[in-house]
């Protein structure tokens, strides 16, 4: 079942690790896939929130090349190049500098990581508040705690659905108590998407990947079977709906959709170029599955 996010929590702070700034915590957000988009009122809204540790990735920068230099020193001593004064004075230097960064933790068990981001709407033409609910999307499924140390990235999908703001232009943010925060832009037009045959193909598949993220698979297949009636070369539409098929577990007509679509890319990127790896990798996991 979705989730419901509310725009404003309370008790956030006994959810994340014991001595930690937030601001060590980046967020990173996008809207269809951008910093800013425009849609129809007609159409729902992906949004994917990603958080990292950065403070912790420039130590780790940081800290190679320390020990790059550490190591240079030592053979220039070997060499004979500096003396033992200068050696030991530079390595004194260079382990002052290097970073201790410890991990950060968000979420716990019962509280999710994504459960304690708090989003905003705001109508930029006015600057009113916008009461509008963004719902955490069940596809993938997201880890449940977030730790954030240098490798620790983890994402999550919201958005929202069709018809639930007028027309107009809004930014919408998102942030942690305490923490960072991340904002994109949205504009709303009236009215339906006009269908255009092939022009704007990553345009007309969002409504079905935010279907396909909000586990509403019929609804994701009946975009896509519309937009494939109208027109049958579109390669990232039976690419999606190999993904919609094999979420449901139906293999073959996943596999027979991943097909065709390596066939498309083949026929029109020519003999030379490298087929996308996600496809390659898909159609051997739906193989996979279809021999267990």
């Amino acid at each position: 079942m979705m989730k419901t996010i509310k725009l404003i929590g309370l008790l956030w702070l006994p959810l994340f690790s014991a001595a930690q700034n937030n601001t060590a915590v980046t967020l990173a957000l996008t809207i269809n896939d951008g910093q800013q988009a425009t849609v129809y009122k007609t159409e729902p809204v992906l949004l994917t929130i990603s958080v990292s540790n950065k403070n912790a990735q420039y130590a780790v920068l940081g800290n190679m090349q320390v020990n790059r230099r550490l190591k240079e020193i030592a053979v220039l001593l070997e060499n004979k190049k500096i003396n033992q004064q200068q050696y030991n004075d530079e390595k004194k230097q260079l382990e002052a500098e290097i970073i201790n960064t410890p991990a950060v933790t968000l979420g716990n068990a019962a509280n999710p990581w994504f459960s304690l981001l708090q989003w905003t709407c705001v109508h930029k033409k006015n600057g009113t508040p916008v009461n509008i609910s963004i719902i955490q999307l069940p596809v993938p499924p997201p880890d449940t705690i977030a730790l954030l140390d240098a490798n620790g990235y983890y994402t999550a999908c919201f958005g929202y659905g069709a018809g639930l703001l007028s027309a107009g232009e809004y930014a919408i943010s998102v942030s942690l108590p305490g923490g960072s925060e991340a904002t994109v832009e949205l504009v709303v037009e009236q009215g339906e998407r006009p269908v255009k045959k092939t022009t704007g193909e990553v345009n007309s598949l969002l409504p079905a990947r935010y279907y396909w993220h909000a586990a509403e698979p019929l609804k994701a297949i009946a975009v896509l079977n519309d937009l494939l009636q109208k027109d049958s070369l579109l390669a990232g539409a039976l690419s999606l709906r190999g993904d919609v098929y094999a979420e449901q577990k139906k293999y073959a007509e996943a596999l027979k959709d991943y097909r065709a679509a390596l066939e498309l890319y083949n026929r029109s990127s020519g003999p030379y170029s490298e087929p996308p790896e996600y496809l390659l990798a898909m159609i051997s996991w739906v193989k996979s599955k279809m021999n267990q």
